[in-house]
């Protein structure tokens, strides 16, 4: 019963709209599940915030970077109307945390802006390319928009969870590939492996077998 009356707390249909608001801003769209996810972060913090347990400390460094980002305007909006909802303005640590989940929340398709974030982020997925067209020995693959903009769904969100130490549901795909295609589960493998080195971020298995059934 206790769970009952917290949850009904949380207007969680509400923050629905402000899901879908960031897709439009962003131009790309979260994964199904990554909607769901979102808006209960978004209902949750509001409720949190009205209870005055707000987060007031962000990494100084973090926070600047973050505000010089596309995302921030977005998230600053959501936060304003969601300020609104509990009535104070909220800090600017509690607008990074809605910039922090929109950018690692897990897509169905890349952002037009995805490589601008980091700039490392473009060098690993050109890296990465090269080595999947060198692997099947087809050079043109090198080019494949398709695999490309893959790639940046995948890895951007999961090196930004990493940097910014945030958790999120992940799938883990129910497709298990045959034998068949062994050889695409060791490139998926391998690339896991260039990533670890070049950004020090593990691939988690879920992300590791999308790649291969991308493959």
């Amino acid at each position: 019963e206790e769970a009952g009356r917290t949850i009904q707390k949380w207007e969680a249909k509400r923050a629905f709209s402000y899901v879908a608001y960031a897709e439009a801003q962003l131009g790309g769209r979260f994964s199904d599940d990554s909607v769901l996810y979102l808006a209960l972060v978004l209902a949750i913090q509001a409720e949190r915030i009205l209870s005055e347990h707000s987060v007031n400390e962000t990494d100084a460094e973090v926070l600047s970077w973050l505000q010089t980002l596309n995302i921030w305007p977005t998230a600053a909006y959501i936060a304003k109307n969601l300020g609104r909802q509990v009535g104070r303005n909220w800090p600017k640590s509690e607008i990074a945390l809605i910039a922090m989940h929109l950018l690692t929340a897990p897509r169905n398709e890349r952002w037009p802006d995805d490589l601008e974030i980091d700039e490392s982020f473009g060098g690993l997925v050109d890296e990465l390319m090269q080595y999947i067209a060198d692997a099947y020995g087809l050079p043109s693959l090198a080019q494949d928009k398709t695999l490309h903009d893959g790639l940046v769904t995948h890895i951007v969100p999961t090196c930004l969870r990493h940097r910014f130490d945030i958790w999120a549901p992940l799938d883990f795909s129910q497709t298990k590939l045959s034998q068949t295609y062994n050889f695409e589960r060791e490139l998926a493998s391998a690339i896991a492996m260039i990533v670890e080195q070049q950004v020090g971020v593990v691939l988690p298995e879920s992300e590791s077998n999308d790649i291969a059934l991308m493959l």
